[in-house]
């Protein structure tokens, strides 16, 4: 490198270019290995030990006067172990996870009650130490643990041994394109449904402590405040949400604000700062308030389900303590990597938990960002403090608008304003609360009137939040995909942490922009096509998306619920379906049609004429029975039976089959089909086959992820795939 006056450089000033945190690069070397291995599989943990071993050969190269090139190459070493140690953390995790046998179907179910919690129709019921009972008479155990959805409120005390017959589904470790991250860390391996009164307690139990202490809470806030207030306020102390109002909990997820029902940074700092505070009033030493403040935290953490959000926060809290314990300077850096390579280590999977992502990015995006933009906000004369909570406020929202995005289809063109002028009030509630909580669960007889400041608190900082409807404020219908690498690296390159000189910056940061503009076109445009469709699957659904010149059609399987089609809709940036088919029998349509207008407008709804379906229940929407081809999606279509549709989609024959289908088909070019049949593939011939369900050796949205299908010049091609 061309050197100039002193030790400036051609790129940049000084000795380096970036400072060298080695605790940051074994994080990300971690974090990479367990991703590598997501995409790879067990190749990943093979290559990196390849890059390790040659990586300990290299040194052998250098004479034995360069030190510093020894000592680099040597790093390199610990970063290729490290990251075969995060594809082996992985691998290890998901076969653990899978190893529980797989059981599908009606059985019977017994199990030890171990978690409790809420949503808005359904009380979920999470069981361990499980047995399933077959028709055949066969008792099957298991070690993983079975998540039952009662509708209903079911009140059943935790530890007890309960029994319940249910129609049985079991999770796999990836399906739809995704890691079941929540799933495998919980243990979760089976689902059912079942109603409340179908549960039988054999035996009472004893919950752990854990449990107990979230139990006694719960009770107590239930007991001395109002039920809205009471589930707003579990829900700031706990993390746990299922309890408040469904409408209400969305319009803070609508108003980008409902991270405050997530226990993290801001919470343990409020915990952390109120003990050291009283511990340093009582004069204790160092070697007496760190463990008592450790433990104290470590059981908040427990109480709240040891989130990954709380996870992190608690490991960053534990770090600061004992580094101004011992003296040392605070890293804030070297923190969020500590915390986000020891919560990875206690299980890998929180790398693709959407809680710890948004927590890890908006730490990192406040480090990284929240000094310039504050900096520069201090330049055209706002108070500092004002600066200061603009720029943390801006950063946060920068470095998880990619998550948010992608995770949940959307995020909320109001939140920065929101969370300035929000978040500061919750906050200073959150503390009262949680001091005068704290009060109340020593003194019950006393909670009645300790829990009535807070409650008022409550009352007043939630009311904006009430009074306005946050939905028409949403920014979505696109996705980042690999494009959030780009905008990140950009991100690094603006905040001033890469040492480069103003030309080179400018430059980098030009390149990136025009790259991640590129790209999001790239991947959001469909560019040169006629017509294209989209399959998107999950647990809750299947459904095929039609954008043509007449607007957006839907074809969709019986009964999908609501979290689908409000995701779907959001996702795709969708709130009015020109026209819309619902492949299943009449009772399932007439349940599923008007979930689908909770989220979006649609004008014309096809049925069968076979179909019994009612005419005067929708009068917003046009209701036609078909008996021959019809007008559909730019194309042609017509009803082979309730759960069959033939459509010809610009001169090529799609078939979409979502349930039982006649015996006799005609020949397609593509086949859509709800799950894998040898005997309807045999039936139609097709020329490529689609399954939103597992398919071996098949194109199928279970193993991919949403798949875009386009039509140009009568051609059909997926995923660069031609029929």
């Amino acid at each position: 490198m061309k050197k100039f006056e002193g030790d400036a450089h051609l790129l940049y000033r000084g000795r380096r270019i970036v400072n060298f945190r080695p605790l940051l690069f074994l994080a990300i070397a971690f974090g990479g290995g367990i991703f590598a291995a997501y995409r790879l599989g067990m190749h990943a943990l093979w290559i990196a030990l390849a890059m390790a071993a040659a990586a300990a050969l290299l040194p052998l190269l250098f004479p034995s006067g360069r030190r510093a090139a020894v000592g680099v190459l040597l790093f390199a070493l610990a970063l290729g172990l490290t990251c075969a140690a995060g594809s082996l953390a992985f691998g290890m995790r998901t076969a653990d996870f899978e190893r529980s046998p797989v059981i599908e179907g009606e059985v019977v179910v017994a199990g030890t009650l171990e978690e409790v919690g809420r949503t808005e129709k359904t009380t979920s019921l999470t069981l361990g130490a499980v047995v399933f009972y077959t028709p055949e008479g066969e008792a099957i155990a298991s070690e993983g643990r079975i998540r039952a959805y009662a509708y209903g409120g079911a009140e059943l005390p935790l530890g007890a041994r309960v029994t319940f017959a249910a129609d049985v589904t079991s999770y796999d470790a990836v399906s739809y394109g995704r890691v079941n991250a929540s799933y495998i860390i919980d243990g979760v391996r089976y689902t059912a449904f079942l109603s409340d009164g179908d549960v039988t307690v054999l035996a009472e139990g004893t919950p752990d402590l854990f449990g107990m202490a979230n139990e006694y809470l719960r009770g107590l806030l239930f007991e001395n405040m109002e039920e809205g207030n009471a589930a707003l306020a579990f829900a700031l102390l706990t993390g746990n949400s299922g309890w408040m109002d469904g409408d209400v909990l969305q319009n803070f997820r609508y108003g980008g604000v409902a991270h405050i029902f997530a226990v993290s940074g801001m919470n343990f700092a409020i915990v952390y700062a109120a003990l050291l505070f009283l511990c340093k009033r009582l004069r204790l030493r160092a070697r007496i308030y760190v463990p008592v403040i450790a433990a104290v935290l470590i059981l908040y953490a427990g109480i709240c389900g040891f989130a990954p959000s709380a996870v992190r926060a608690l490991v960053m809290c534990l770090v600061l303590m004992l580094m101004e314990a011992g003296g040392f300077a605070y890293d804030r850096v070297n923190s969020v990597a500590v915390a986000f390579l020891a919560v990875l280590i206690v299980h890998p999977l929180y790398l693709f938990s959407v809680g710890f992502l948004l927590s890890v990015a908006a730490a990192a995006g406040i480090i990284v960002l929240g000094g310039p933009i504050a900096r520069l906000l201090s330049r055209i004369r706002l108070p500092r403090s004002l600066a200061s909570s603009l720029g943390v406020a801006v950063s946060a929202q920068v470095a998880t608008f990619p998550i948010l995005i992608d995770c949940f289809g959307y995020t909320s063109g109001i939140g920065l304003a929101l969370n300035i002028l929000f978040v500061p009030l919750v906050s200073a509630a959150y503390g009262v609360l949680f001091v005068l909580a704290l009060l109340a669960c020593i003194l019950p007889f006393a909670a009645g009137v300790l829990l009535l400041i807070p409650e008022f608190l409550l009352r007043v900082c939630i009311f904006p939040v009430l009074a306005v409807d946050f939905r028409f404020w949403l920014i979505g219908g696109f996705a980042f995909g690999s494009c959030a690498l780009l905008w990140y690296l950009l991100c690094w390159a603006l905040s001033g942490k890469i040492n480069l000189r103003p030309l080179p910056r400018a430059i980098a940061c030009t390149l990136l922009s025009a790259a991640l503009v590129v790209g999001m076109v790239f991947a959001n445009v469909p560019i040169g096509y006629e017509a294209v469709f989209t399959l998107v699957s999950d647990y809750g659904g299947s459904a095929l998306l039609v954008r043509h010149a007449g607007g957006v059609g839907l074809v969709a399987s019986g009964r999908p619920d609501g979290d689908f089609l409000e995701k779907l809709c959001l996702r795709e940036g969708i709130d009015h379906f020109s026209e819309v088919i619902f492949l299943a029998p009449a009772y399932e349509v007439n349940a599923s049609l008007p979930v689908l207008l909770q989220y979006a407008e649609a004008d014309v709804l096809y049925v069968s004429e076979e179909a019994e379906f009612p005419e005067s229940l929708f009068r917003t929407v046009e209701v036609r029975w078909e008996s021959a081809f019809f007008s559909f999606g730019g194309g042609e279509a017509v009803f082979l039976n309730e759960e069959t549709l033939y459509w010809n989609f610009g001169g090529a024959g799609v078939l979409i089959a979502m349930g039982e289908s006649p015996e006799r088909l005609p020949r397609c070019d593509l086949l859509v089909a709800e799950r894998e049949d040898a005997a309807l593939s045999a039936a139609c011939s097709p020329s490529l086959e689609v399954y939103f369900g597992p398919a071996e050796g098949k194109l199928s949205v279970y193993s991919s992820g949403s798949l875009q299908i386009g039509r140009k010049d009568g051609i059909i091609s997926v995923k660069g795939r031609v029929s």
